[in-house]
């Protein structure tokens, strides 16, 4: 043999050795776990944007809103449309003149009476559906004041 190889030592391999060579943690299931908690929220964050609310003009408290003198305004026009459930869970609706009518007849009862309840005023329209109501006929009957014109729509 060559006079190199025999003053060389071989490293051991056994398997204390090879973990007396690693030092500190290990990280990778620190790692792991962080991944899944960022996909868990990554997939459960509802990425919202504006089309997905609505408009509603919700009361304010009335402490911090100021009192304006009535010598000098003409009261507020308030219309209520009122939203109840038949036994077949379709939404009924009684307000801008219709009792007891359906959706389709609430879009044209608003659109005939959006000209003449303006005359220079402002009117809030507040819609106050019923037990049993779906929200989609709320935001339809929404969606109908608005469309009539009327930009003061909130929620009961």
């Amino acid at each position: 043999m060559s006079g190199s190889a025999a003053g060389k030592a071989f490293r051991n391999r056994t398997a204390l050795a090879q973990h007396e060579l690693h030092f500190g943690p290990n990280m990778t299931p620190m790692v792991d776990v962080v991944m899944v908690i960022l996909i868990f929220f990554m997939a459960s964050t509802a990425i919202l944007g504006p089309e997905w609310f609505i408009n509603a003009h919700l009361p304010e408290d009335e402490a911090v809103a100021a009192v304006p003198d009535e010598r000098f305004t003409l009261p507020d026009i308030r219309l209520e449309v009122v939203l109840t459930a038949d036994d077949a869970g379709d939404a009924r609706v009684t307000g801008f003149g219709v009792t007891n009518g359906t959706m389709a007849e609430l879009v044209e009862a608003a659109r005939a009476a959006a000209p003449d309840l303006t005359a220079g005023r402002e009117p809030t329209v507040v819609i106050a559906p019923g037990p049993g109501v779906a929200y989609q006929d709320v935001v339809r009957a929404h969606d109908a004041c608005t469309a009539a014109g009327f930009t003061r729509v909130g929620l009961d």
